[in-house]
């Protein structure tokens, strides 16, 4: 994969994040009672939360999710815009992303060292395609596409793409 490539990858990575964290639109999220109940949009198509449903969402995520020994999800979401209404899924992808950020580095540090403990990282890493996120935060193909290339070529030995997402994004 030349540098451009590379370079598309990161940024592709770093514009899901930025969709994902982003509010869906202008509102005031500010529920201090934590209740996150999901609306419509005007257009009736997009649903929004408050920033409470949406760490809501973020926690309930983490804890599905499967760590590497000794990490601990972080209990907040990177999204930090209390006075904003989150598009439904942007905690669930918060969560995903933090999660991709745990097993790449977890893969990163084990490559050289311990590359039983590196390919096991990396199978988890892989395994975002089975998770709900891949349907919705990561559901774009280029998005696809490129995840699944960079997997590919972690698994020849190249880690050269999951490097450049980890350093960008971790």
């Amino acid at each position: 994969m030349d540098r451009r490539a590379v370079g598309r990858l990161v940024s592709a990575f770093v514009l899901a994040l930025a969709l994902g964290g982003c509010g869906a639109s202008g509102g005031s999220g500010a529920n201090p009672s934590g209740a996150g109940q999901s609306s419509s949009v005007a257009d009736g198509q997009t649903k929004v939360e408050s920033y409470y449903g949406m760490v809501a969402e973020y926690r309930a995520t983490v804890s599905t999710l499967s760590w590497p020994a000794g990490i601990t999800p972080d209990p907040n979401p990177l999204s930090t815009d209390k006075a904003t209404d989150y598009e439904v899924g942007s905690g669930e992808g918060d969560a995903t992303f933090r999660w991709m950020c745990a097993w790449s580095g977890e893969y990163l540090k084990n490559r050289s060292s311990n590359p039983k403990e590196a390919k096991a990282a990396l199978d988890q890493w892989a395994s975002i395609t089975t998770l709900p996120a891949w349907n919705t935060s990561y559901s774009d193909p280029s998005m696809r596409q490129m995840l699944l290339d960079s997997i590919s070529k972690a698994r020849l030995g190249d880690p050269s793409v999951i490097q450049s997402f980890h350093t960008a994004n971790c």
